[in-house]
């Protein structure tokens, strides 16, 4: 899977690459995605904030080892258009500020400090799709508020990618895919 990814990537030629958590799956992939984030940091630069699976799988460890990368929870990364990237609703809001968060959930908190849009990670709960209906994947929208592509919570614009991962959750008629944003 990171092979495709860095091909993609590489043809794409991104600004820069947001990852919004699960980096890693299992401890065994630790490696390859070292690798991976060192070829896409010659590529642009890295920013993530971290999912319930990377604290899984060590999240100190993972940190650690991927210093290329610059950690949104951490700190902000403001851009040189202006454009402030957010890992914490606290990190507070702009009218040019985008929060990026693992969880779709956190849309709320988002919404509260007034940030215009989050970008999250990838569905939650569910990487299962029976059908679609009303901009909502069933059956995990029986069970979480946000599973789907598009929601508009109060002031913020919340968009969720379905993932890349392969690995856990197990996907089921639920395609990889990843949030391309042309910025201007």
């Amino acid at each position: 899977m990171l092979r495709q990814l860095a091909v993609e990537m590489e043809r794409s030629a991104p600004d820069l690459i947001l990852l919004g958590g699960d980096l890693l799956d299992l401890p065994w992939g630790h490696a390859g995605l070292v690798n991976w984030a060192q070829q896409m940091a010659g590529l642009c630069p890295l920013a993530a904030v971290p999912g319930n699976h990377d604290s899984w799988a060590g999240l100190k460890r993972v940190k650690r080892s991927l210093q290329a990368l610059h950690w949104l929870d951490e700190a902000p990364l403001v851009l040189p258009s202006g454009l402030r990237l957010c890992g914490r609703a606290e990190q507070g809001a702009t009218a040019q500020s985008i929060l990026v968060g693992h969880q779709p959930t956190g849309v709320k908190a988002a919404s509260r400090a007034g940030f215009p849009v989050m970008l999250s990670g990838h569905l939650h709960g569910c990487q299962w799709i029976w059908f679609e209906w009303n901009g909502r994947d069933y059956p995990g929208a029986w069970f979480f508020a946000y599973h789907g592509a598009s929601f508009q919570v109060g002031p913020t614009r919340l968009l969720v990618s379905r993932g890349v991962s392969d690995t856990l959750p197990l996907r089921i008629a639920c395609p990889r895919d990843y949030l391309w944003l042309e910025l201007s």
